[in-house]
């Protein structure tokens, strides 16, 4: 498994979605890309995926919310630019279900079932717009 050292810092939420996305970082167009394809992967309105940035790394986290009126997280994707690491997370737990590095796919914690069914295949969009 990669380093996951991240989980030890402060992120903060992107209040300005568009302010944001207009930023002059070279990694905006995946950012901007992964949270589309996250979107259109688990059907989420607008309001149920919240964009948040790290302080002091560039490290983006995209929150994933429910769509019902409680807006209850189910998951996380974590994408780490200057590393080429991209990790997926259930709300349920603090491991990342899946990790990619550059396109492969370098950890999961998928049971047999899934990966016989080739569940990571359910995120290649993502992993494509990250890389």
């Amino acid at each position: 498994m990669e380093s996951i050292y991240y989980n030890r810092l402060q992120f903060s939420l992107v209040d300005d979605i568009n302010d944001f996305f207009r930023a002059n970082l070279p990694e905006i167009i995946k950012v901007k890309a992964i949270l589309d394809q996250t979107k259109l992967l688990f059907h989420l309105p607008p309001d149920c995926a919240e964009l948040y940035v790290s302080q002091g790394d560039r490290v983006y986290k995209i929150v994933m919310l429910s769509a019902d009126v409680d807006k209850i997280p189910f998951g996380n994707i974590v994408f780490v630019p200057f590393k080429k690491q991209l990790d997926i997370y259930s709300a349920e737990d603090g491991y990342p279900l899946a990790q990619w590095k550059d396109k492969k796919l370098v950890y999961s914690r998928f049971s047999l079932l899934f990966r016989k069914a080739e569940a990571d295949k359910l995120f290649t969009k993502i992993v494509n717009a990250a890389f």
